[in-house]
């Protein structure tokens, strides 16, 4: 057991990369299976435990890790064994004391849901792919799965041998007219981690984010993907799984989305995973002021019009694509002084604090409603 007790040490102690590079080289090659159950289920206990897990990544964390390693080992029994050991009780106690996005015991079923459905697509089991997809869909719906799955388990050639897991999440959203986008996105990482979904296009934009811990803002880097689907906008299930935001930053999505309803520009024929990562790691996403941002990136990556990667926006968005202040506005400028990559600064008409014009290598744009030309220079 030393070298599950040097990744215990590594985990308590802050030392995520360390960690890592123990489970992927010592925990995980074959002939360790108790270290990796033990891995596995300390992965998803910590969780629960607000006092390590604010510094937990997705890199650092063998809950996802082991499930990749058990598929890629198609350890069906060892999969079996893992969710029998682990009481539904327990787990939603854990995940219950989490924020956003893996809050319930809803979530941590859809994650397992999407290991059994990646495991069925290793295996060519095409009836178990398309039950396990259903669940997982379900799941991640924030539902409980009902006998609906029996429509499909008799199915028989919707599923190709090059993009399984692709082929069953579109059938199912076809024949059951059912969300499967956070669930094709996961199996898809389970099953080729190396072969992602390829998008039809990918937009970016830095975002001032402030982070009320620490009293500093910071520049983040949104990016976004657009595929074919039903008209979903989601947080990429794998690289935002472990952090956290409040009701206001989920609204600020919301609301671009909707604001992109109200402008006509909205399609419903494509889906967009999108995800928000900084250098040293976000944990926590709070406030609204990201609104303008996510409607910035999103209406450059509906209508494929090319973006300014060096124009940045810190406002809140009205579903009305009205642009609204936001706070700390100071601290985010001098944050997006201090990125070189930055040159201009889009904020409401009424943000208080600064005006529109020069400041200092700056220049400041003020905007009232996201039809206004000046918003859509925003992203790359």
């Amino acid at each position: 057991m030393e070298t599950f007790e040097r990744l215990n040490a590594c985990l308590e102690t802050g030392q995520f990369q360390e960690a890592v590079t123990l489970v992927l080289t010592h925990i995980f090659p074959e002939g360790n299976a108790s270290l990796q159950e033990a891995a596995w289920v300390d992965g998803l206990t910590r969780l629960g435990d607000s006092t390590t897990v604010d510094e937990v990544t997705l890199q650092g964390c063998p809950f996802f890790l082991g499930c990749q390693q058990v598929v890629r080992s198609q350890d069906i029994a060892r999969l079996a064994a893992w969710r029998q050991r682990l009481h539904d009780e327990t787990v939603a106690a854990f995940l219950q004391e989490r924020g956003e996005p893996l809050s319930d015991w809803h979530t941590a079923q859809a994650v397992l849901a999407c290991v059994e459905a990646a495991l069925a697509a290793r295996r060519g089991d095409e009836a178990a792919l398309l039950a396990w997809g259903y669940q997982a869909a379900r799941w991640f719906e924030g539902t409980v799965p009902d006998a609906t799955a029996s429509e499909v388990q008799h199915v028989r050639g919707m599923v190709s041998f090059l993009t399984p897991v692709q082929d069953a999440f579109a059938f199912l959203a076809r024949r059951l007219h059912l969300p499967t986008a956070p669930a094709c996105t996961l199996t898809q990482w389970f099953y080729a981690p190396a072969r992602p979904r390829e998008p039809q296009r990918r937009q970016k934009i830095l975002v001032p984010c402030y982070l009320e811990r620490q009293q500093e803002a910071r520049i983040a880097q949104m990016e976004m993907a657009l595929f074919e689907g039903q008209g979903a906008c989601y947080a990429d299930p794998v690289t935002m799984a472990f952090l956290q935001w409040d009701d206001a930053f989920a609204t600020a999505y919301y609301h671009a989305c909707a604001a992109l309803r109200t402008l006509g520009y909205w399609r419903d024929d494509v889906e967009i995973c999108w995800r928000l990562q900084a250098d040293p790691p976000l944990y926590t996403l709070t406030g609204g002021s990201a609104g303008g941002a996510f409607f910035a990136a999103l209406w450059h990556l509906l209508t494929g019009t090319p973006g300014d990667f060096s124009v940045t926006i810190s406002a809140q968005m009205t579903p009305e694509a009205h642009l609204l202040p936001v706070d700390h506005i100071q601290k985010k400028l001098d944050a997006v002084l201090k990125d070189s990559r930055l040159s201009d600064v889009i904020v409401a008409a009424d943000q208080p604090e600064v005006d529109a014009g020069a400041y200092h290598r700056l220049r400041i744009w003020k905007v009232s409603r996201a039809a206004e030309p000046h918003l859509h220079g925003c992203a790359q």
